[in-house]
Parts: structure tokens; sequence; C-alpha cells
């Protein structure tokens, strides 16, 4: 059930009123402070309210509690465990989420992750995303107290991996059929395959992909991709639901990406036309367990997505006012783009914009673009990261 958590008032007996007046001075002039004076009361709790039933039930773990808790997750580079650790063990986490007035902190290992299944599947549904919503808000706080413009901007982007593990075509078939017959077995056994019923025999994994040779490759894709082709037919002709799961998707999805025919019902064995490795799109499913990651070679291969970050800074400081998270086979110049056309237009007439941006980012036609709203594209090398000891910094000089 939701309810509002508001923001904490520490009582008159909690730790930090019990300690030392030395410690109290260290506290207060760690990050700690500022975070739980100026960020922690600014988190707006009431975005989330449609992530819970509004029907009698157990109340939600404190939302403000768990968003603050993510974004010092993301300062100080933290595991779950580790941030967990922290709030539990560590006074300055404790106060910076004005807990110290708790006998135990409202959260738990699943706490994290369970809130992030539900942004998640609201994002799905309705396309967004109110993490980032709440993130950039709480960026245009930090900007004003820091008297931040939006004069000049900065925008970088970085891969992403997938924490999928990177397959070869063989283990790929092989995985999207097992998980399939796996499926098939739990819901209407009696439709596996003869053929593919080796797949639930401890071993069969090791025996068909690992002692493949190198000259056997092709016949063994081919040989897989049979069996899923069996398999699709099947599923088509199953009286279950099984053409509804993720599983059978997938193999649809697969069968598609990995040959040059359609109806696969419908063809004989030998009819199955196998793409060439170098005519697959890097579009196409590389993990089952993480359909949307893709497939790029930007300073070495990786699999996975790209992260686009949008700074706003002068001489002294700077914060991320936007940013947007992508397959990683979009390009930065449509990253470009999608910045020029989201930046405001009041803003730009009064204050012209100087857009930082690297090489990739920059055309000679987005330039044009961007000229014609009021921004200067301007190529060249972008800062690098700030020292360790920054987000202190940061803290102290939004208090001051």
């Amino acid at each position: 059930m939701w309810t509002k958590n508001s923001f904490q008032q520490m009582s008159f007996d909690d730790t930090v009123t019990n300690m030392p007046n030395y410690l109290k001075d260290f506290l207060k002039d760690s990050w700690a402070h500022t975070f739980q004076k100026i960020i922690f009361p600014a988190i707006n709790e009431d975005r989330f309210a449609v992530l819970y039933s509004d029907k009698p039930s157990r109340p939600n773990s404190p939302v403000n509690v768990i968003i603050g808790a993510l974004i010092l997750k993301e300062i100080f580079q933290l595991s779950d465990v580790e941030l967990l650790g922290s709030i539990y063990f560590d006074d300055r986490f404790q106060y910076a989420l004005r807990l110290t007035s708790f006998d135990k902190p409202p959260v738990s290992i699943n706490t994290f992750t369970n809130f992030r299944t539900r942004v998640y599947a609201y994002e799905e549904e309705t396309g967004i995303d109110l993490i980032k919503q709440e993130v950039e808000s709480l960026s245009e706080l930090i900007a004003d107290k820091l008297e931040i413009g939006d004069e000049k901007i900065r925008v970088d982007s970085f891969m992403v991996a997938s924490s999928s593990k990177n397959m070869s075509r063989i283990e790929l078939v092989y995985t999207v059929n097992a998980n399939l017959i796996k499926k098939l077995k739990q819901m209407d056994k009696k439709t596996i395959p003869k053929s593919c019923l080796g797949y639930l025999k401890k071993g069969h994994k090791k025996e068909t992909i690992y002692k493949t040779r190198d000259k056997d490759v092709e016949s063994k894709l081919e040989f897989l991709l049979r069996h899923s082709q069996m398999l699709y037919r099947t599923s088509l002709k199953s009286s279950s639901s099984i053409k509804q799961t993720e599983e059978f998707k997938t193999l649809k999805r697969m069968l598609g990406e990995q040959t040059d025919n359609d109806d696969f019902d419908k063809l004989n064995p030998g009819e199955l036309k196998i793409k060439d490795g170098q005519d697959l799109s890097s579009d196409i499913l590389q993990n089952p367990s993480d359909p949307d990651a893709t497939y790029r070679y930007k300073y070495g291969p990786n699999i996975g997505y790209t992260a686009n970050m949008v700074e706003v800074f002068d001489e002294d400081h700077s914060i991320i006012k936007d940013y947007d998270f992508k397959p990683n086979i979009y390009s930065d110049q449509k990253f470009s783009k999608d910045t020029i056309e989201k930046l405001d237009v009041n803003q730009r007439l009064k204050n012209p914009i100087k857009m930082l941006v690297d090489g990739a980012y920059f055309t000679l036609k987005l330039a044009e673009m961007a000229l014609d709203k009021g921004i200067e594209l301007i190529p060249g090398q972008l800062i690098g990261r700030k020292e360790k000891h920054f987000q202190t910094k940061l803290f102290r000089n939004i208090s001051n």
C-alpha cells in the first residue's frame, strides 16, 4: 500500500544527538550534512505513488530513502550489498538519509531490486522513466544552488556493457532451443520432438557446443537451426498457450534473424537458408537473457547499450542535467540531434548556448541546424573526470 514518508525529523535521542561535539562537527562538515539538508527533502515521493496499490496492505518502504540511497550508490559506485552495508553500519549514510532515529533502517537486501522492478515495469507499460524524471529534477535543484547557468553544456556518451555473456552463434541457437524445450516440458511435454529430448539430459550442452571442432561449426549450426524449426512447428500446433511465452517469441525472432526464410512451418528441413556471419545485423539477438542488447565496435567490441550525458558547467562546477539510454548502435550524431531539439527555446533566445561535443557528434549539417536555433556547436576535446573527492567538494559548495 502506498504511504508517503515525507522527510523524517530527527528525534532528541537519536545517535547524532548523543555524539560528542567534535564528532558532530565532523559529520556536519561532511557530504552527508548537505545531502540530508538539501537533496533528501527535495525528493518527490508523490512521483512514485503510481507504483503502489491504494488498497489496505503492508506499507511500502520509504521511497525517499530508496531514491536517496540509489543516488548515493551511484555517487560512491557501490553494489547493492555494499550500499546496504553502508546504510546499516555507516553513520554518515544514516545521517544523510535521516535514519539516525530509527531502531533499524527500513530497507533490506531485496528493497532496491523490487523497487527497480516496479519502475522498469511501469516504464515498459507507459514509456515514462520515473527515476530519470527525479534525477533531472534534482539536477535542476543542484544547478540552481551552484548558480550554474545553461549557457554552456557538454555532451558525451559512453558504452554500458550488457551483464550477459557474449555468445557464439552455436551457443545462442542452442540456448534459445533449450529455453523453449524447458518451457514445453512445463506446459506440454508431449509436444517436444523426439530428436530434441536430448536437450533435457545432463551434459548435452557441453557435448553439443564445446566439443564441436572448428570445421564442424557450419554443419552444427545448421543441425541446431533445424531443431529450432521443428520446435517452431510443434509450438504452432500445440493447443497450449506456448505461443504467448517469451521463449517462443525469442525462438521466432532468432530464426528470422539467423536465416533468410519466412514461414518456417511450411519449409522442408533442407530448405533453411542460413545467413553468412558477415550478413548478420548488429541489432540481432545477442543473448536471450538480455534481448535488447546490441553489438557495436567502438574502441573494441561491445555488446550492450550506450548512455548519453548532457552536462551544464561553469568555471568552478558542473552537473549532469539530462541523460539518455539507448541500444549501443544508436549513433553519437543521433544523440547530438536529439540534444539540440530538446534544448529550451526560450532559454536559447535569451542566452545563446555553447554546446561542446567531440568529433563523433559533429557534422556541418548538425552545426547549421544548431545555429538556426541559437546554439553554437563546438567540436573539441572534452574535460575528463573530476578528482575522486569531487562529490564532497560538490556537496560543500551546494551548502555554502
